[in-house]
């Protein structure tokens, strides 16, 4: 079995506490293979360099790298699943079948894990 982690989902795990305990525990009940997509990647990348470049150059950025410093290598521990051809196609199905849902959220949606 495998779960599929969003960005706020894969954010929680590696925050740590009871969230991260949860995920931790249900997925090891029913013995789950955690996956990410390259959205959560995308998004977590865009928020750090964002809050990095709000600040003046040097010291007040140590806060911004360290935790997009961890949060990059948290990545190197799960499997990350690629938006391909195959994902684009069924994303623009689900904007087309679903206008008003967020593109984040249907690009996840549209990719799905190959055996």
């Amino acid at each position: 079995m495998f779960v599929v982690m969003d960005t706020n989902h894969y954010v929680a795990l590696i925050a740590g506490g009871p969230l991260a305990s949860t995920i931790n525990r249900r997925a090891a009940e029913v013995d789950a293979d955690l996956f990410t997509t390259i959205i959560t990647p995308q998004e977590i990348t865009q928020g750090w360099l964002a809050a990095i470049n709000r600040e003046t150059a040097g010291r007040d950025q140590l806060f911004g790298y360290a935790r997009f410093h961890h949060g990059l290598m948290a990545f190197c521990k799960l499997q990350i699943l690629p938006f391909d051809r195959e994902a684009a196609d069924i994303f623009h199905r689900l904007k087309s079948a679903h206008p008003r849902a967020g593109t984040m959220d249907l690009k996840i949606a549209a990719i799905l894990p190959r055996a």
